[in-house]
């Protein structure tokens, strides 16, 4: 029998990805709640995280996945951070350019959240290394800015550019945290 799980997001970018990786669990139905959620003002990634998942439970009163993501360079602390969405439609990529050089290092963090009862929930997270690097044009999407500009470590190319040869999933943040989520989902129903 397939259970109906809800991931929340408005993000076409980021539901697309999720539905692909569900794609490989048949007894996993992959629905999109993409009702605006509003998301406290915090530098607590986590905290973030779940609030958002109980608030949509409450909506939803049914499973729901969460996430929280931001890029964070390491040469600033916890910036852009919990504020990237804000800050880069705020300030737009080429400001955001002059804030590092080619080669700083910074990471993609991300905190998922599977709300699946009343008060029941686990939360996972993941951290990508790697470095910043710079274009002269930009054709990055606007639900995914950064990932023109992330080169995760172990090779030389940007988020986006593995997309475009079919090997993201091997390095992306958000399929590694995944990954978790299932391993612990798997185990939680054969039990």
């Amino acid at each position: 029998m397939k259970t109906e799980i809800y991931y929340a997001t408005g993000n076409p970018v980021k539901f697309a990805e999720v539905k692909k990786f569900f794609e490989k669990y048949p007894e996993i139905e992959l629905k999109q709640f993409s009702e605006d959620i509003p998301e406290i003002q915090s530098d607590n990634q986590r905290e973030i995280a779940i609030c958002k998942a109980q608030q949509a439970w409450d909506k939803l009163k049914k499973p729901v996945i969460v996430d929280d993501s931001g890029i964070f360079f390491h040469k600033y602390k916890n910036f852009p951070g919990t504020f990237t969405k804000y800050i880069y439609q705020s300030l737009g990529m080429k400001n955001l350019e002059k804030l590092y050089e080619v080669g700083d290092s910074a990471s993609f963090e991300l905190n998922l959240v599977f709300y699946y009862a009343p008060d029941k929930y686990v939360v996972f997270e993941h951290k990508s290394q790697g470095t910043l690097v710079k274009f002269d044009e930009y054709y990055e999407d606007p639900s995914a800015p950064f990932e023109f500009t992330f080169v995760p470590k172990g090779v030389d190319k940007t988020y986006t550019q593995l997309r475009q040869l079919g090997k993201v999933d091997e390095y992306k943040y958000r399929i590694q945290v995944l990954k978790k989520f299932m391993d612990w989902y798997q185990s939680e129903e054969s039990k």
